[in-house]
């Protein structure tokens, strides 16, 4: 019986930590929001810009598409960059955050800056944590 409440215990840790993750995520896009400079992407610029594909309608479907250049991107404007991707990679993995992965809807062909895409990722969560 003891081993039952503690497994019990272990598991509302476990899944209370996760949905403050989306907190923590929502935070640091915030956070990474506030830094980062906003600029025009253009073929010309599209390296310098740090363009990537954004998603529709607030889900994350590039994310998963487009896994390895949102890494490189994000790894590029430093520290917060590969944490903001990591807790991405968590919640991905996490089922109750599933369904922002894996939308109907194609990824946008269009690139979009970093603002732009950061500020969709922010959306995504603020539409799971209101659910």
């Amino acid at each position: 019986m003891l081993l039952y409440i503690l497994f019990s215990c272990l598991l509302l840790v476990v899944q209370a930590r996760t949905i403050c993750r989306v907190r923590e995520t929502i935070d640091l896009t915030n956070e990474l929001l506030v830094k980062l400079e906003d600029c025009e992407c253009t073929e010309t610029n599209h390296n310098s810009c740090l363009c990537l594909p954004i998603p529709n309608n607030a889900c994350l479907t590039c994310f998963e598409t487009h896994n390895e250049e949102i890494e490189e991107k994000l790894s590029t404007i430093g520290s917060d960059g590969r944490r903001l991707y990591r807790y991405l990679q968590q919640l991905r993995n996490w089922k109750l955050c599933a369904p922002l992965f894996n939308c109907n809807e194609t990824c946008d062909a269009s690139p979009g800056n970093m603002m732009t895409f950061l500020t969709t990722v922010r959306a995504a969560l603020q539409k799971l944590q209101h659910q």
